[in-house]
């Protein structure tokens, strides 16, 4: 069985008419509050029981409720909104003109040091 709604009402709370029992009716009445957070009026649904036209399925062959879904997009959002944050907050490392290559460069001027002297000496030689 299930219920199908009869009527939506915005009331003054000092209004009971809607509260009565119908005789002959199997009558549901729902209230609550309304405005959220001010709470000033009534918000009444009334609802008559009905039978469910389909049958309700089986837990078995019933269709997932999507948790599984839900749970991979919302990783796949955290870590796409971390990778974004980490490029952009990524701290620059420092710019070291001296560095030619990855080698330092005392490492550098020995290699030219030596090549010049071959090239003195292969000039010595040659004269």
């Amino acid at each position: 069985m299930g219920y199908l709604v009869t009527g939506i009402h915005v009331i003054k709370p000092t209004d009971t008419h809607l509260y009565k029992v119908v005789p002959g009716k199997d009558l549901v009445t729902l209230m609550t509050c309304t405005p959220y957070g001010v709470n000033t009026e009534r918000l009444i649904i009334t609802g008559s029981r009905r039978s469910i036209p389909e049958p309700i399925p089986d837990l078995d062959h019933a269709s997932g409720d999507g948790i599984m879904y839900a749970i991979l997009v919302g990783l796949a959002v955290f870590l796409v909104g971390a990778t974004a944050t980490r490029i952009y907050h990524k701290k620059p490392r420092p710019i070291r003109h001296a560095m030619v290559c990855g080698q330092p460069p005392r490492f550098w001027q020995r290699r030219l040091r030596n090549a010049l002297r071959q090239v003195r000496a292969a000039e010595l030689t040659n004269r």
